[in-house]
C-alpha cells in the first residue's frame, strides 16, 4: 500500500475520466485464443464502472501473457483510460486546474512542460502536485518498452490500494527482467504505509462540509487503517472524492488547512463579474464559487453556466466575457512569431494572447486542418485540402484563433460574413456535407454580420506588414511582464538621474485579489470585494468591503460598506423605466441610470426652432470671467457655473483662482510641522475637507515606501516631501520632474487654473490651454462661433504637426490628444471617501490610476473636473517629439480604458478610486493616420471580449477571432 493520500488520488484518477467513459472495443478479445484471457477481456469490455476498469485490466494482465503484443496494443488504444494512460498519464489531473484556459492547455498537452507554458505554479498548485506525482509513477514505468508493462504498471500505480506483495507478482506477470527495477523506483518515489498514518490528515475533517461527514471522517481515521475502507467509508457520507470538494481536497494537498487569510476569497476579481449573470442560478453559482466555495461549486457553475454547448452560454454572455477578460486582458502589440509572421509589426493593435505559445499552437492547429475535417462540438466541416485551397487564409485563420485580436462589440461568432462565404464556398469539400447542410447554412452559425467592430477582418493578416515600421516608437516594458510573479509593473515614464541606466518600467510589491486570482495589486492600495449574500440576485442589493494591500502582500483591514442597489430609474414625467445600469441619451447629453438616480452631462443643445449653435454656456450662465475658488479646490470661471453647474452654495465660494491662495501663510500645521501646498481638485462636494495643503513632519523618520513624488528647484526629485525636507532641499512644484518643457512664464491650463510655468502644470497632469495667466472663458459643446473671447491668446503649439486636433471643453486651445468625458457618482464617491483613510477621492488619484493602467510608454494621462461636473481625461504623446504612430497608440490605449470603463470592468473598477466612474464618451483627433490605421489590422476599435476562449471552437475552425 502506498498510502492514505495517494489512495485519494487514485479516486480522484478514476473519476476524472468518468465523463469520457466510452463502449469497449470486442474487437480485442478476437485476437487471442486462451479462453481465461479472452473471458477477463471480455469482462473488460463489459465493465463501465470507471473503478473497475483500471481494476480488470490489472485482473486481464493475470490471464493474458505480455507476448500477446497485438492484444495489448488494441487494448492500449481502445480502452478510454488505458488510451488515456498511454497518450500522458498526466491528463489525469486537468480536472484539478482552476483557471478554465488552464484546464483546457492542460487537457490538450502531452507533457508537463506543455502545461508550464499556460498554467501559473502559484495558482495552480493543486495541479501541478497531481502531476508531479503522476510523472513520478511514468518515469518508474517508462523502465519497460512492452506495451503490456507500460500499461499495467501505470494503471497500478493509480490502483494503489494493491499490496506490496500483488505488485511484485504482477509486475512479474508482465515485465519480467525490468520488474524489479520498476518496483524499486515506486518504492522510492511513493510513501509507504509506515510513512503515511491516518491519523496526520485528520486536521483536514475540520474542513468538511457538513457535521455528519465531519464525524465519519474523525472516527474512520481514528478506528481504521485499511485505506479502501477508510475511502469507502468517508464517500458514503462526504460524497465522492473530487478535488472540488474541501475535505477532498485537503486530503490530496497533503497539507492541514492553511491559516485564514482575511478575506478568505478565491478571486476578488472574477466576483465583480457574477453581478453581470443573466439569471439567478448562475449568479449564485458564480458567487459561491469564487468567494469561498470553489471546491464544492466549480463543478456545477462550469457544467451548468460556462459550457458553451448550452443554451445558457448565449444568456451569460455579459458575465462570461467579463470572466473572459480577467483571465486575459487585451494588451497592446504582437512581435516575435514565427509561424504567424503576418500579426507580427502590429504595436497599436490589442491582442490577447500574442506569445510563442500561440504561434505554436496555431501551426498545429493547421496540421490538424490538413487531414480534411474541421471538427466542432456542434459539427464536422469538411474541406478539401487546405494546403492548396487558400492556404494563407486558413493560416491568418488558425493564427488568430490562438492570438485572439480584441474587437469592440460583444459577438460570439466574430468571422466576418463575406468572407465566412468566400473561404467556405471555394474550399469546403460539397460531396461530404450532410444532407440540407449549405455555405449560406454554415456561416448563418459560424460568422457576424459587417457592422463596424462586430467582425474582424482576415485580409489584413494574409500578407505580412511592412517591416519598415519603427518599432522603438512605441514601446510596453511590461508586455510581457518583467517582473518577478508576485509583483505587478508600471511603466516609469519619470524623469532619471542616470538616462544610461534607466529602467523603463518599475516593480511594485503586490497582493493577490484572492487565493486563485491572477489579478495582482499594488502594495497600499484600496480595492473594493463583492461579498455574497445568499439571495442576493433576488433584492438586487450587493454588498462589498474595502481592503487594502498590506506589508505582507495580503488584503486586510477589510471594511464592510453599504451594499449596492441595483434599482431602476423612471424617466420624468414620461414614466418611461430605464434599468440600472442601463446608458441613453436625452437630447444631446449622455446619460445614465445608477441605482435609481439618473446622471447626465450638462450639454447646452442646439436649439431645435433654429437648428443653429448656441453661444451661452452651460447652466444659462453668462461668459463673464469672474473666477471663483470652490472649497472642492476646483478653480470656476464665474459664480454662476460654480453654483448652478458646480451645485456649490455661495458661502463656498472664495473670490479669485485656488492657485493664488496661499494655504500655509497662517501656519496651520504647529510648529513641529512644516506647511507645503498640496492643491487638489476633490471630486466630492459633501467632503467635509478638501485640504490644500499638507503637514509634514520635521522630526521623525521618513517612510521612503510612501510614493507622493515632489521636485526641488534643482531639478532633483524626491519620493515624497518628507525626504525632500530631510535633505533641506526647496520645493519647485508637486509631480514628477518634467523634461523637455518651460519654466520661463506662467501659463494657463485646460482646467481653467494658472500655474507658474508649463512644468508645474504637466506635472499636476494639467494639458497646457495658453501661455500666459487664465482670463477668459474658453468654448464649451454650442457656444463655439468665428468670434470668441479666445482670439487674442498665445496658443501652445500642436505637436505632431499634420494632427487635426480637439479643443477640450472650456479651452481656448486645441491640443493632440485623445479625449474621455466621465460620468460619476457623487453618492459612490462619498462612499468610497469614507471606507478608506487615506483622504478624498480626487481628480489626481484617479489619473494616477488610469496613468498606472496605460502600457504604452510614450503616453500619459492628463485631465480635469469640467464646470459640466464630469472628468475630463486626455491621454496623449509625451515625448519631445511625438510620431503619428505613437499618437495612435495613445488614441488605442484610450479606447481600451472607455471600453474598461464602458463595461464595469473589474480590471478597473475593483480599485476604489475608480468605482464611482460610470459612464465614458470618447473623442479622437483627426490625423492623416493611413500608415498606422494599416497596422491596426482592420480589426475596428478593441477591446470587447469575444464570449470566450471556448467559444471560439463553436465558431468556424474554431475562429471565433478574439
Amino acid at each position: 500500500m502506498f498510502g492514505f493520500t495517494n489512495m485519494i488520488w487514485f479516486c480522484v484518477f478514476i473519476f476524472s475520466f468518468v465523463h469520457n467513459s466510452q463502449s469497449l472495443a470486442f474487437s480485442c478479445c478476437d485476437t487471442v485464443k486462451e479462453e481465461g484471457c479472452k473471458r477477463a477481456c471480455k469482462q473488460m469490455v463489459i465493465t463501465s464502472n470507471q473503478i473497475e476498469q483500471i481494476e480488470q485490466i490489472i485482473k486481464t494482465s493475470k490471464q493474458c501473457r505480455s507476448d500477446q503484443i497485438e492484444f495489448w496494443r488494441c487494448v492500449n488504444t481502445s480502452v478510454p483510460v488505458a488510451h488515456s494512460i498511454s497518450q500522458w498519464n498526466g491528463r489525469a489531473c486537468c480536472d484539478l486546474a482552476v483557471k478554465r484556459q488552464c484546464k483546457e492547455a492542460c487537457q490538450k498537452s502531452t507533457s508537463i512542460e506543455e502545461v508550464e507554458e499556460k498554467c501559473s505554479k502559484s495558482t495552480e498548485h493543486r495541479l501541478f502536485s497531481c502531476l508531479d506525482k503522476e510523472e513520478d509513477g511514468a518515469r518508474c514505468c517508462r523502465s519497460s518498452s512492452d506495451y503490456s508493462c507500460q500499461l499495467v504498471c501505470q494503471g497500478m500505480f493509480a490502483m494503489e490500494s494493491m499490496t506490496r506483495q500483488e505488485q511484485r507478482q504482477t509486475l512479474r506477470g508482465q515485465c519480467h527482467s525490468t520488474s524489479r527495477t520498476i518496483m524499486q523506483c515506486l518504492q522510492h518515489k511513493v510513501k509507504s504505509p509506515r510513512d503515511s498514518n491516518p491519523i496526520d490528515s485528520l486536521p483536514c475533517c475540520s474542513v468538511a462540509s457538513n457535521e455528519e461527514c465531519r464525524k465519519t471522517c474523525v472516527k474512520t481515521l481514528m478506528t481504521m487503517k485499511n485505506n479502501e475502507q477508510i475511502v469507502a467509508e468517508l464517500i458514503k457520507t462526504c460524497g465522492p472524492a473530487l478535488p472540488y470538494v474541501p475535505i477532498w481536497g485537503c486530503f490530496l494537498s497533503n497539507n492541514s488547512p492553511d491559516p485564514p487569510v482575511e478575506p478568505k476569497i478565491m478571486d476578488g476579481s472574477r466576483l465583480h463579474c457574477c453581478s453581470k449573470a443573466a439569471t439567478e442560478r448562475c449568479m449564485n453559482l458564480c458567487s459561491k464559487t469564487f468567494n469561498t466555495e470553489w471546491y464544492s461549486t466549480w463543478r456545477d457553475f462550469n457544467s451548468r453556466c460556462q459550457d458553451l454547448s448550452l443554451p445558457v452560454s448565449m444568456t451569460e454572455a455579459a458575465m462570461l466575457n467579463c470572466l473572459d477578460e480577467v483571465e486575459e486582458p487585451c494588451k497592446l502589440g504582437c512581435s516575435g512569431l514565427k509561424f504567424c509572421k503576418s500579426f507580427n509589426f502590429r504595436p497599436t493593435q490589442p491582442f490577447r494572447s500574442c506569445n510563442a505559445q500561440a504561434d505554436s499552437a496555431a501551426e498545429k492547429e493547421i496540421i490538424e486542418w490538413e487531414k480534411g475535417n474541421l471538427r466542432l462540438p456542434q459539427m464536422i466541416i469538411p474541406v478539401k485540402d487546405i494546403r492548396e485551397c487558400e492556404p494563407e487564409i486558413w493560416k491568418a485563420i488558425a493564427c488568430a484563433l490562438h492570438t485572439k485580436p480584441c474587437h469592440k462589440k460583444p459577438s460570439h461568432l466574430p468571422l466576418c460574413r463575406n468572407e465566412c462565404m468566400y473561404i467556405l464556398n471555394k474550399c469546403v469539400d460539397h460531396s461530404r456535407l450532410q444532407k440540407g447542410q449549405t455555405v449560406q447554412h454554415l456561416c448563418n452559425k459560424l460568422s457576424a454580420d459587417e457592422t463596424p467592430g462586430s467582425c474582424i477582418s482576415l485580409m489584413p493578416y494574409i500578407t505580412d506588414p511592412s517591416p519598415k515600421i519603427n518599432l522603438q516608437e512605441v514601446t510596453t516594458p511590461c508586455n510581457p511582464n518583467p517582473c518577478p510573479e508576485e509583483e505587478t509593473c508600471w511603466v516609469n515614464r519619470r524623469k532619471c538621474r542616470h538616462p544610461e541606466s534607466c529602467s523603463p518600467y518599475v516593480c511594485h510589491k503586490a497582493c493577490r485579489m484572492g487565493d486563485i486570482s491572477s489579478v495582482l495589486v499594488p502594495r497600499h492600495s484600496y480595492v473594493r470585494i463583492p461579498l455574497y449574500v445568499e439571495g442576493q440576485a433576488n433584492v438586487r442589493c450587493f454588498e462589498h468591503q474595502v481592503c487594502v494591500c498590506g506589508q505582507q502582500n495580503y488584503l486586510h483591514r477589510c471594511k464592510t460598506i453599504p451594499c449596492f442597489r441595483r434599482e431602476s430609474c423612471v424617466l420624468g414625467q414620461t414614466s418611461v423605466i430605464k434599468e440600472h445600469g442601463s446608458q441613453f441619451k436625452l437630447d444631446c447629453n449622455h446619460c445614465i441610470c445608477n441605482e435609481g438616480e439618473v446622471i447626465c452631462t450638462k450639454h447646452k443643445c442646439p436649439s431645435s426652432e433654429t437648428n443653429v449653435r448656441w453661444r451661452d454656456l452651460p447652466c444659462e450662465c453668462s461668459r463673464d470671467y469672474q473666477p471663483r475658488c470652490g472649497h472642492n479646490g476646483k478653480t470656476y470661471p464665474n459664480p454662476c457655473l460654480a453654483e448652478r453647474c458646480g451645485r456649490l452654495k455661495k458661502n463656498e465660494l472664495r473670490e479669485g483662482s485656488c492657485y493664488s491662495f496661499d494655504y500655509c501663510q497662517d501656519n496651520p500645521c504647529g510648529d513641529n510641522y512644516r506647511c507645503l501646498p498640496k492643491r487638489q481638485v476633490c471630486l466630492s462636494i459633501n467632503y467635509e475637507s478638501c485640504p490644500q495643503y499638507e503637514c509634514v513632519p520635521l522630526h521623525e523618520k521618513c517612510d521612503h515606501h510612501y510614493h507622493d513624488p515632489v521636485c526641488d528647484i534643482t531639478g532633483q526629485e524626491y519620493t515624497n516631501p518628507c525626504l525632500l525636507l530631510q535633505h533641506k532641499r526647496t520645493l519647485h512644484y508637486r509631480g514628477h520632474c518634467q523634461s523637455d518643457c518651460s519654466t520661463s512664464e506662467p501659463v494657463c491650463g485646460h482646467n481653467g487654473e494658472t500655474y507658474p510655468h508649463e512644468c508645474a502644470a504637466l506635472a499636476a497632469r494639467t494639458t497646457v490651454d495658453y501661455y500666459g495667466e487664465c482670463r477668459v472663458i474658453g468654448q464649451y459643446m454650442g457656444n463655439v462661433s468665428k468670434t470668441t473671447d479666445c482670439s487674442d491668446v498665445k496658443c501652445v503649439p500642436v505637436k505632431p504637426a499634420n494632427c487635426r486636433p480637439i479643443i477640450p471643453p472650456g479651452g481656448c486651445c486645441s491640443v493632440c490628444a485623445a479625449e474621455l468625458r466621465m460620468l460619476y457618482s457623487v453618492n459612490m464617491v462619498d462612499v468610497m471617501t469614507t471606507s478608506r483613510p487615506s483622504g478624498p477621492i480626487t481628480v489626481s488619484s484617479i489619473l494616477d490610476v488610469l496613468s498606472q493602467q496605460l502600457m504604452v510608454r510614450e503616453c500619459d494621462v492628463f485631465g480635469y473636473l469640467n464646470v459640466e461636473t464630469d472628468l475630463v481625461v486626455l491621454v496623449k504623446p509625451v515625448t519631445a517629439s511625438p510620431t503619428l504612430l505613437q499618437l495612435e497608440a495613445c488614441i488605442k490605449e484610450t479606447e481600451r480604458i472607455e471600453y474598461l470603463i464602458q463595461n464595469d470592468s473589474p480590471l478597473l473598477k475593483s480599485h476604489v478610486t475608480m468605482t464611482p466612474l460610470l459612464l465614458a464618451t470618447l473623442r479622437t483627433p483627426g490625423t492623416a493616420l493611413s500608415r498606422a490605421g494599416a497596422l491596426s489590422g482592420g480589426a475596428g476599435a478593441p477591446y470587447q471580449s469575444v464570449l470566450l476562449t471556448a467559444l471560439l471552437v463553436i465558431a468556424l475552425v474554431r475562429l471565433t477571432f478574439s
